[in-house]
C-alpha cells in the first residue's frame, strides 16, 4: 500500500506541473513584423542568386520563385497596415475545466481503486506501448486540432481562415486553396479571397497563371482595382502570353500604388527594367 501512496504523490507532483505552464500564455504564430522581416531576407537572398548565376536552378525556376516571396510579402505588409489580428478566445473556461479533471482523476483513482482494487497484487508489464512523437512542434498540433474540428463542424468559417494563413505561409499550396475554397463557400466571394485562392493555383501549377487563375485575379480586380497580388500576377500572365508591352504598363501601374514599404525591397523596379531590357533586345 506504500508503493501506492507515493505513485499517488507523483501523479498530484505532475498534475500541478502541468497546471503550472497553462497559466502563462504562449505565443503560437510569429508577429507580423516578423514575418514581414522574413519575407524581405527571402527577397534579398534569391535576388542575389539570380544575379550571380551561380546555382543549380534555371532563371525561370528562380523567377517565379522570387514572384511568390514578393506576393507573400505584399500580403504580410496590407495584413499588417489593416492591424486586425484575429483575437483569442477567452482562456479561463479552459484553465477551470483542465484544472477540474486533471485534480478529479487521481482523487477518483484513489477511491476506487481502494473500493474495487487489490493493491497487493504483484504489477504486470505491459506487452506493448505505444510510442509518443515528442518532436511534434505546438503549432504541428494546434492545425491537427483545427482539421479535427473541421471534420466535425465543416462551417467553422474561422477555422479555415486559420488553416488558410497557416498553408499559405508554409507553402503547402493544395491544403491552403482547400482551406481558401470553404472559405469562399462560407464567408461568400470577395477581391481578398479571390486574390488569394488565384495565387495559390498559380503556385500549384509552377508559377504558370492558368486561365481559371486568370479569372479569379479579374474578378478580384472587380472588386478592388488596386489589389496588387491580382494586378502582379496579371502582370505575368501577359508576359507568359509575350504581351510584354501590356505587362511592362501593369507592372508601372502597381509602382503607382504599393506601399514604400514593399518599394524598398526593389521587386518592383527590377521587373520594370527586366522587361524594359526585354523590349529594347526585340527592337534591335
Amino acid at each position: 500500500m506504500v508503493f501506492w501512496l507515493i505513485i499517488l504523490l507523483i501523479l498530484l507532483g505532475a498534475t500541478f506541473l502541468i497546471l503550472l505552464p497553462m497559466s502563462h500564455d504562449s505565443e503560437v504564430f510569429f508577429s507580423s513584423k516578423e514575418r514581414i522581416e522574413f519575407r524581405r531576407m527571402q527577397l534579398r537572398e534569391i535576388n542575389n542568386r539570380i544575379e550571380t548565376k551561380n546555382n543549380s536552378l534555371s532563371t525561370d525556376v528562380l523567377m517565379a520563385e522570387r514572384t511568390e516571396i514578393a506576393r507573400r510579402l505584399i500580403e504580410e505588409v496590407a495584413f499588417e497596415s489593416k492591424n486586425n489580428p484575429l483575437q483569442p478566445s477567452p482562456r479561463w473556461p479552459v484553465y477551470c475545466g483542465s484544472s477540474l479533471v486533471l485534480i478529479m482523476i487521481p482523487t477518483v483513482s484513489l477511491i476506487l481503486y481502494t473500493i474495487v482494487g487489490d493493491p497487493l497484487r504483484s504489477d504486470v508489464p505491459l506487452s506493448s506501448q505505444k510510442k509518443i512523437a515528442t518532436s511534434t512542434s505546438k503549432i504541428e498540433i494546434l492545425v491537427a486540432t483545427i482539421e479535427d474540428i473541421l471534420k466535425k463542424n465543416p462551417n467553422d468559417a474561422r477555422g479555415w481562415n486559420v488553416l488558410a494563413n497557416y498553408y499559405e505561409m508554409n507553402n503547402y499550396p493544395s491544403e491552403a486553396r482547400r482551406a481558401l475554397r470553404n472559405l469562399i463557400r462560407l464567408k461568400g466571394r470577395s477581391g481578398y479571397l479571390l486574390s488569394r485562392l488565384g495565387a495559390q493555383l498559380t503556385l500549384i501549377n509552377h508559377g504558370i497563371v492558368s486561365d481559371k487563375a486568370k479569372t479569379l485575379f479579374k474578378e478580384a480586380l472587380s472588386w478592388n482595382i488596386n489589389d496588387v497580388v491580382a494586378q502582379s500576377h496579371l502582370a505575368f500572365a501577359l508576359e507568359q502570353e509575350g504581351k510584354l508591352n501590356e505587362s511592362l504598363e501593369i507592372w508601372m501601374k502597381v509602382d503607382t500604388i504599393i506601399p514604400e514599404s514593399i518599394k524598398s525591397s526593389k521587386f518592383i523596379d527590377l521587373q520594370i527594367e527586366r522587361l524594359s531590357s526585354l523590349l529594347r533586345t526585340s527592337f534591335e
